[in-house]
């Protein structure tokens, strides 16, 4: 987590779900999250990690691995 949290602050953005999503999308990206599979370490159910960028309001999606720190963009 704390890896994926630097790059993103490196990046400009900050963890925070965006105004412009809607909660019930954010919930199926959880969901989803939730039954991936880490590709590094194997454990099931990753974590939904939202990140924003409010200067051009850019949003990105990831799903990192609560056990390693893995993370892939959603």
């Amino acid at each position: 987590m704390i890896e994926l949290d630097k790059e993103m602050e490196r990046e400009g953005y900050v963890i925070s779900p965006p105004g412009s999503v809607e909660i019930t999308d954010q919930n199926v990206e959880a969901q989803l999250c939730a039954s991936y599979t880490c590709e590094n370490c194997s454990h099931v159910g990753l974590r939904y990690r939202p990140f924003v960028e409010h200067h051009r309001q850019i949003y990105r999606a990831f799903a990192e691995c609560p056990d390693c720190g893995w993370a892939m963009e959603v």
